[in-house]
């Protein structure tokens, strides 16, 4: 948001709700630079109180547009209801997984009855890829714009890739992530590899526990837990390349991120992978556990011949400067503003 918001906030006001409701890894006033900051209360469930609906309701008289990223089922509901009040349009962002799966333990996806009813009276969606707008649009959602997510590749340099060959995995340590195939990861490619390898892990989650066990383990497995931006870019120019796991994902950043720091990326094929990695030009999509192995030791082969490895970095850099926040910005801008006028 705040990459959008610093390229656009010359020409527009812009307001971030939050609450107080679960752990604070940061601060919102010094993330987010070019908006004004509401912390609202909130009741259980993360559900508005009394005085938090109040505020959100003088702010949605104020503004000429509302945009919220599609999760929990309280939030819809009253992000609805407000619309229906006093007029002004709401985008839902789908920016979680779980909005379009069969299933969903809390809340509403858009698969089910209320989700649907829900989303086909608010005034827009924002899809970031083609395959979540083409699902939306199967189940009678109208006016969805796909924009995909973005990247500052100002932010990221070329570095020399040094010895040992570097691994990274980045992100949620938890089943949807891939964490659990973490120690079997480890150990065939310690086999296959003969330990010539460094494997970097960096996040938090239920099953951080196994990714300790692993770096008792094994001396070529760091545990980095949570880390910085700084950090992180640091070791995208690192390392020779970023390993995705998950069984499914919206978008995934941190794959164009470490494009724009012009490492490859090998993941599982998933939605959202499947917007910007092409096997063999920038990366490689894998079906199945085995394939991952496989193309990781291709990669390392590669790097060690001086085989094709440097043309797989640039690739992946051409590949992030397309979405550039440069060029994303403007399109939401365009969104937000054809939203706007549709409505009056």
């Amino acid at each position: 948001m705040d990459k959008v918001m610093s390229r656009l906030h010359d020409r527009h006001e812009f307001f971030v709700v939050t609450s107080f409701y679960g752990p604070k890894l940061w601060s919102p006033a010094d993330h987010f630079k070019s908006c004004r900051i509401m912390e609202i209360n909130t009741s259980l469930f993360n559900t508005p109180n009394i005085s938090g609906l109040v505020k959100m309701k003088a702010l949605f008289d104020y503004c000429d547009l509302v945009y919220f990223v599609y999760w929990p089922a309280s939030w819809k509901f009253i992000c609805l209801f407000l619309q229906e009040i006093t007029k002004t349009p709401v985008i839902a962002g789908h920016h979680l997984s779980f909005d379009l799966a069969p299933n969903v333990k809390y809340g509403f996806s858009m698969l089910g009855p209320h989700g649907l009813m829900i989303g086909k009276r608010l005034a827009a969606h924002h899809a970031l890829t083609l395959e979540a707008k083409s699902a939306l649009i199967s189940l009678g959602i109208g006016n969805v714009y796909y924009i995909p997510n973005g990247v500052d590749t100002k932010e990221f340099s070329f570095r020399e890739k040094e010895e040992p060959f570097k691994l990274l995995f980045i992100g949620r340590l938890d089943e949807n992530k891939g964490a659990d195939l973490l120690p079997k990861l480890v150990q065939l490619l310690n086999q296959k590899m003969n330990s010539d390898f460094e494997f970097n892990i960096a996040g938090n989650g239920k099953l951080n526990y196994l990714v300790k066990a692993l770096e008792k383990t094994y001396t070529n497995v760091k545990y980095l837990g949570y880390i910085s931006e700084s950090q992180k870019r640091e070791l995208y120019e690192k390392c020779h390349v970023l390993v995705i796991l998950s069984k499914k994902e919206t978008f995934s950043l941190v794959g164009l991120e470490a494009m724009a720091a012009y490492t490859p990326v090998i993941s599982t094929n998933v939605s959202g992978l499947r917007e910007y990695i092409k096997s063999g030009y920038n990366g490689f999509l894998c079906n199945n556990f085995q394939e991952i192995i496989e193309k990781i030791l291709h990669v390392y082969r590669m790097w060690k011949q001086n085989d094709c490895y440097e043309e797989l970095r640039f690739n992946a850099r051409k590949t992030a400067e397309r979405f550039d926040w440069s060029n994303v910005s403007k399109k939401i801008e365009a969104m937000f503003l054809e939203v706007v006028k549709n409505a009056r």
